[in-house]
Parts: structure tokens; C-alpha cells; sequence
């Protein structure tokens, strides 16, 4: 169950990239950047913003489950946690690169 919220958890972001890449076809189009001058800081933000919310998820989940861990199982659980909202992530970012539009994209992503 935990994999599965933390996979679909990046579809909440789908909107942002499907929204900028209207501006990166005109741009790139114009030769302004390249492709990796887009994509390394945008991932950049999503790893910092899923790392966030995977320490978000994963901190209440063991304190609730009354799982006895020491300091590096919570941050391997965590670890794990953070790579598979990534994974969601990458996942989303190319189902929408994929499609026209937002709605299929997701249906694909999920």
C-alpha cells in the first residue's frame, strides 16, 4: 500500500509539467537551451521536493506502526521511500511528455 500511494503521489505535480512544456517547445524551438539545461534543474526541485514529502510520509507511518527502528533503519526506510517517489515521478514527468494532454497522461502514469 505504501508503494502504491508514494507512486501515484507525483500525479499532483502532472498540471506544472504539462503546463511549462508549452513554453519549453517554444523556447527550444527558438535554440534558447537545450534539453538538459531544462531537465537538470527541474529535477533537481522534484528531488528536493519528494525527498520532502517522503520523510513526510514515512515519519508518521513508523511512529504509527510501532515499528522499532534505530537511526539507520528509519533513514534506509526513508531512502527507499524517497526512490520510489522518484521513480513516480519519472514516470509521471514521461507519461506526460508522451501525450497531448493531461488527462491521458494520467491514466498512462497510473
Amino acid at each position: 500500500f505504501i508503494c502504491i500511494v508514494l507512486m501515484i503521489c507525483p500525479n499532483c505535480t502532472m498540471a506544472l509539467f504539462v503546463g511549462d512544456r508549452r513554453f519549453y517547445v517554444a523556447e527550444s524551438a527558438a535554440h534558447l537551451y537545450g534539453p538538459l539545461a531544462y531537465y537538470l534543474p527541474m529535477a533537481l526541485c522534484e528531488l528536493v521536493l519528494n525527498v520532502a514529502a517522503a520523510s513526510l510520509f514515512w515519519a508518521p507511518v513508523t511512529l504509527l506502526s510501532g515499528m522499532r527502528v534505530d537511526a539507520a533503519g528509519f533513514a534506509s526506510g526513508m531512502l527507499l521511500c524517497s526512490l520510489i517517489q522518484l521513480c513516480g515521478s519519472q514516470i509521471t514527468n514521461f507519461s506526460a511528455l508522451l501525450l497531448p494532454n493531461q488527462e491521458m497522461a494520467f491514466v498512462l502514469s497510473v
